[in-house]
């Protein structure tokens, strides 16, 4: 529920559904703390929205006042680097595709994590960003780089497949047969197989 009622303060008014507006007013009847908060995040919004900052110093006093402690916190964070706030109020620029990027390369790291090392994680990373280029310019291990990410992906199999009865959780589908999954290393795959 707490995620919910976030999502109704956060969702603009005029695009929230009716069960959404009805909801909001019966807890605002109940705790006149959450509708001071949903009033505060409203002119944030509407900061964000015309890509105004003059009213940023008085919005952190109102957060500041509102005697929650979790509003104070974050009117205390947001004092800590203002200027950065303001620049993300009123550029249009944010650092978006940077944080995919970011994700994306942990994602990878996990999924190579213990597997096959830096080699194939600097392929992948290549490849991410610019997936033709990747395939075009795959470096040779006579020139002194890596190898292209199809040699390592072909070694890292032969090297590293787990066993089934070691690795392969098995989950009962029905009335004697049991659905066995095996993931294999290093892209994860996974391979459903139902036997009795």
């Amino acid at each position: 529920m707490p995620r919910q009622v976030a999502r109704w303060i956060a969702t603009t008014p005029s695009q929230r559904g009716l069960h959404a507006t009805e909801g909001l007013h019966r807890l605002f009847e109940h705790c006149p703390e959450l509708e001071r908060t949903h009033d505060l995040v409203r002119q944030f919004a509407a900061m964000l929205d015309n890509r105004d900052a003059a009213g940023l110093t008085d919005w952190l006093d109102h957060l500041t006042a509102s005697n929650l402690p979790a509003l104070a916190s974050l009117a205390k964070a947001i004092r800590e680097d203002q200027a950065a706030v303001v620049q993300g109020i009123t550029t249009p620029f944010n650092s978006g595709v940077n944080e995919g990027r970011i994700t994306d390369l942990k994602l990878q790291k996990r999924i190579t994590a213990g597997r096959a090392g830096v080699p194939l994680l600097r392929q992948r990373v290549i490849f991410m960003a610019n997936p033709d280029a990747a395939i075009r310019d795959g470096v040779s291990p006579a020139h002194g780089g890596t190898p292209p990410l199809h040699e390592i992906l072909a070694r890292a199999r032969e090297v590293r497949t787990p066993t089934p009865s070691t690795s392969t959780p098995r989950t009962k589908v029905g009335k004697g047969s049991s659905c066995e999954i095996v993931r294999r290393t290093p892209m994860c795959l996974s391979r459903i197989r139902i036997g009795r």
